[in-house]
């Protein structure tokens, strides 16, 4: 393009012909942004002399800039900067260090924040005043761990969660939280102490644990969930409780308990996990409890999401499932990452599930720790291929749990979480018991938005796109959403809006990781609450279902939302997506005859600006013939929708 560059600004380059310009046609695109990678002016100068930098000629004047490859990214951000410092006469890094030290960044931010934090509800945070206080902060999912409390205890935690939702719509908000209802499992657990006090371990000292659940515990024996605790058991092996702070060793089994020595001074609590690294453990996928909860708890109330505690193979998501019958079937189920048996089947439990758990507690027992991070990453990413949300979870702002002030190492690790990808972080005990959740979340929000300024959602598009099409295998909601993310980064949109019964289509969106913020419009209560589990979305509830037939209207509503949120401006452009494919609702805009009949609804990415949003009705509901397109042109994937079986 003409016109001068100016100095300190960072720039992205996009070869011809990659992914993000298969479409243009011969000369490449530099694009402004804070987030840029890759490139920053050393001088005002005009495009065709500006100098380019690259691993092998730092100062080097092209007239043609020249292709870059991800993997000299770090090396060509390293020799920028030199070459700025040396030209500029500015010191080195100087525009990083100025963001560093920007510190109102994150209040700034915070409202932008795409990746969603899993809240675990209890004791300290139950009472309707601090779940509104967490909703505030930036809880999106409240989770109930049903490994404690009865039913009536968890009935009550999601009537007070509901009613803090409502005092938020009351004032005016428009806030949405899944309910998470997180099995106990086939897990094994120690049992509970006397006097329901923590008990004192001393380094070395015998300690018994038993497979009698009944026995109250003290300092020198505990009771055991797992009944072949002694058929498993080996002289020499090791015992992890309390997500491995507590170590022993064996030096005895018996015939109804083994005999360990403690390896660290440490305080025992009641109903910590337990694991015998290296055991093949003998226990069902699904227990006998988890049948009754899901039975009378997750079909009776509103459970949007049930995760299955200690998942090994796809058959126990499929038991999950068979256990919420067709009553449940919109329940989502997620499958909780914690053994290396589920470790070895991550991919045919994700083709299953619709969506997965790291949980580094039990996971990182198993595991060498040397190993741990490996496999966060692998399962996150995995994850973002098969489209699926993840979450991320255990210990991340764990200091929380009694100080106001994470450590420095529990920040980076929320943030690597973030840059590694995860849908969602999880705060447990630093809700549940802790001393301040309201402050926990609230810090966590905050070290999420500002690892997200680091983020190139460019990059990430191009390498997810380029991996579903090597895999040969697209359908034609894949390629509406792929549609979508790509018009959205062509044409600089910030929003992309989609109506959605189901919410398949938004997540399959979210997959692709656009910068432009996604909005789901749908009158399904449920969905608009599973939303809050995809990264980047946000959820539009209008409960007058016939509403959503009128397309003026609704876009209307859909206009003033996004207005009054602050997300666009008047000018901006908005990528519309619809398709008969994601649910029952557009296939009912199909067959009502008051939705512009006899007219349909085709599978379509639409742009326009936010003026024509608010007067002209969704494209999809007209018929070809009757277009007159605006400039920039329909993008059309698929079969209509009077020809889908």
């Amino acid at each position: 393009p003409a016109g001068a560059l100016e100095a300190g600004a960072a720039y992205q380059y996009r070869a011809p012909g990659s992914p993000l310009d298969r479409r243009r046609s011969s000369s490449s695109s530099i694009q402004v942004g804070p987030g840029a990678l890759g490139w920053t002016a050393v001088s005002d100068a005009p495009v065709s002399d500006v100098l380019w930098h690259n691993r092998n000629d730092v100062a080097a004047v092209a007239d043609e800039p020249h292709p870059v490859s991800e993997e000299d990214a770090a090396a060509i951000s390293a020799a920028m900067h030199v070459a700025k410092a040396v030209q500029a006469g500015a010191p080195a890094h100087q525009q990083e260090i100025k963001r560093i030290l920007n510190l109102n960044g994150s209040n700034r931010t915070r409202r932008r924040r795409r990746t969603k934090i899993v809240c675990a509800i209890g004791p300290a945070s139950r009472s309707i005043e601090v779940l509104e206080q967490l909703l505030i902060a930036g809880m999106n999912i409240a989770r109930l761990n049903f490994s404690h409390g009865d039913h009536e205890y968890h009935l009550q935690t999601l009537k007070n969660v509901k009613e803090a939702v409502r005092r938020r719509r009351a004032a005016g908000f428009e806030c949405h939280c899944a309910i998470l209802m997180d099995t106990k499992g086939p897990e094994i657990r120690t049992g509970m102490l006397q006097n329901h006090e923590p008990v004192p371990l001393v380094i070395g000292q015998r300690f018994e644990i038993t497979t009698d659940y009944e026995l109250e515990g003290d300092s020198s024996i505990v009771a055991c969930s797992y009944k072949n605790l002694c058929e498993s058991a080996e002289v020499g092996g090791t015992i992890l409780i309390a997500d491995g702070s507590i170590s022993c060793t064996i030096i005895e089994v018996l015939e109804k308990s083994v005999i360990v020595r403690v390896e660290n001074n440490a305080l025992l609590e009641e109903r910590k996990n337990m694991n015998i690294p290296g055991v093949s453990i003998r226990l069902d996928g699904i227990t006998d409890k988890d049948r009754y909860d899901l039975e009378h708890f997750a079909l009776k109330y509103d459970v949007d999401i049930v995760s299955g505690s200690f998942i090994r193979t796809a058959a126990n998501v499929r038991s999950l499932r068979a256990c919420l019958k067709e009553k449940g079937r919109k329940i989502r189920v997620h499958a909780k990452i914690e053994s290396v048996e589920g470790l070895r089947n991550i991919h045919e439990i994700l083709a299953e599930a619709d969506g997965v758990h790291v949980s580094r507690g039990d996971l990182g027992m198993e595991l060498p720790l040397s190993k741990l991070f490996l496999a966060q990453k692998a399962i996150i990413r995995w994850a973002n291929l098969a489209g699926k949300p993840v979450v991320t979870s255990t210990q991340m702002l764990d200091s929380m749990t009694d100080r106001p002030r994470p450590t420095n190492a529990e920040c980076n690790d929320v943030a690597n979480a973030v840059l590694d990808g995860t849908d969602c972080v999880m705060l447990s005990a630093e809700t549940a018991k802790g001393l301040y959740p309201k402050e926990a979340v609230e810090t966590m929000a905050c070290i999420i938005a500002e690892a997200e300024l680091v983020l190139d959602y460019s990059l990430h598009f191009s390498a997810i796109r380029d991996a579903v099409l090597s895999s040969g295998n697209v359908s034609v909601l894949e390629a509406l959403a792929s549609s979508a993310v790509e018009s959205s980064i062509d044409t600089d949109a910030p929003m992309i809006v989609l109506i959605s019964e189901t919410g398949q289509l938004p997540m399959l969106v979210a997959k692709y990781r656009p910068p432009a913020r996604i909005l789901v419009v749908t009158a399904n209560g449920m969905t608009a609450r599973q939303m809050s589990v995809s990264r980047g979305v946000s959820a539009l509830f209008i409960e007058d279902r016939k509403r959503l037939y009128d397309s003026t209207a609704v876009w209307q509503d859909i206009a003033h939302y996004i207005l009054r949120k602050e997300w666009i401006e008047f000018g901006d452009r908005v990528v519309l997506v619809v398709s008969p494919l994601d649910g029952d609702l557009n296939r009912e805009l199909n067959a009502n005859r008051d939705y512009m009949s006899p007219r349909r609804v085709t599978n379509c990415v639409e742009i326009r600006t936010l003026e024509e949003t608010m007067m002209m009705p969704l494209i999809g509901a007209v018929d070809e013939a009757d277009l007159d397109l605006p400039e920039p042109s329909l993008v059309r994937i698929g079969s209509p929708a009077s020809s889908l079986p």
